[in-house]
């Protein structure tokens, strides 16, 4: 996507961290206060487009709750940023992980859980005080009852619930570019410690490629049924969203992975997972030269090719330059051959 101060809006610097919206959060707002407007037209559906902006108001601050749990475990394991940029389903810039394959996992776990705090700590609140089932609420793309309730604040409660449920779920997918998907990866790379980085993340590009075409299908599918329920975002557009993000999320992954391989191929260096990969690198390596290897072996052999026949060259001169000299004595000598004396009799005082 390029680089992500182009595709998102600044919000500031809080604390000293910068804080970004990305063009991806400003267009899904769009499009659903467009739908709560439309929504709030017909007469049974007065308040759609205020359940639309406070699902919105919602949705942010369950983002960046999200991604403040990332960073915080990320600081305290070795990782970090300096930045976070908000989407609508989670962060969109990468942190700086940690060197060690179990604290990346963990980083990547941090906001997931937190969301699942949030949505638990939430629902108590519905079935204790409310005292109603949970289990229409679970739904994560036509929740039922949503917007049932006198006080706004118990709708208010099942927003949260909702939406930060609904984060947990999406971003536990095993999928690229989710945290379950980063998750995975990293509990790879440590079950396959010395496996190339580019392996464990070809696995769950393919997982999440295939998760994009399923979810393709199901959004059509569903944009052809009634819709039954009234929700702040349809669900065939959810789907639709997530399965286009999803597959070229994934894609950019792999392509960068490719690049990235293809550097340590041509330095030797794999910085991606820490310094112990420059440890790995001073190893004795089994595989075959690489074509810059292969390049400068050829390059040496060239070069002294030609200091051979250059030396080679200068010493059959040697027997005309000696011919000339006991004939016409040293005047007869440019300084030329002065020199190319001096270089073959260096020469040969350095092979006895």
């Amino acid at each position: 996507m390029g680089s992500h101060a182009t595709w998102s809006v600044s919000l500031g610097r809080w604390g000293g961290l910068h804080v970004r919206l990305h063009s991806f959060f400003l267009l899904f707002a769009a499009f659903t206060l467009l739908l709560g407007w439309t929504a709030s037209l017909q007469p049974e559906m007065e308040d759609a487009l205020l359940i639309a902006a406070a699902s919105l108001g919602v949705l942010f601050v369950s983002v960046l709750v999200h991604e403040l749990a990332h960073l915080g475990v990320a600081r305290r394991l070795g990782g970090g940023s300096d930045e976070i940029v908000l989407g609508p389903l989670g962060g969109m810039a990468p942190l700086r992980s940690p060197p060690d394959a179990q604290a990346d996992c963990l980083v990547h776990l941090a906001g997931p859980i937190v969301n699942l705090a949030i949505s638990l700590c939430a629902g108590l609140l519905i079935v204790i005080v409310v005292d109603q089932s949970l289990i229409p609420l679970l739904h994560p793309l036509a929740p039922g009852g949503l917007t049932e309730g006198d006080a706004s604040w118990i709708r208010g409660a099942k927003l949260v619930f909702w939406i930060n449920w609904g984060l947990f779920l999406v971003n536990m997918l095993p999928a690229f570019p989710f945290d379950g998907g980063r998750a995975l990866r990293a509990a790879l790379a440590r079950v396959w410690p010395d496996a190339s980085p580019r392996r464990p993340a070809a696995i769950v590009a393919t997982v999440a490629k295939f998760a994009a075409f399923a979810l393709l299908v199901a959004s059509f599918i569903l944009l052809l049924r009634p819709a039954n329920d009234v929700t702040p975002v349809p669900a065939w557009f959810a789907l639709l969203l997530l399965a286009i993000f999803l597959y070229f999320s994934a894609k950019q992954e792999e392509d960068r992975h490719d690049e990235r391989e293809s550097e340590e191929d041509v330095f030797g260096y794999d910085f991606s997972q820490g310094y112990t990969s420059l440890e790995r690198s001073t190893e004795p390596r089994q595989e075959s030269t690489g074509m810059v290897q292969q390049w400068l072996e050829q390059r040496r052999q060239n070069c002294e090719t030609r200091r051979r026949q250059q030396e080679a060259d200068e010493e059959g001169r040697v027997d005309e330059i000696l011919t000339r000299l006991h004939e016409q004595g040293m005047k007869a000598l440019s300084d030329e051959d002065r020199a190319l004396l001096q270089r073959v009799s260096e020469r040969y005082r350095e092979r006895k």
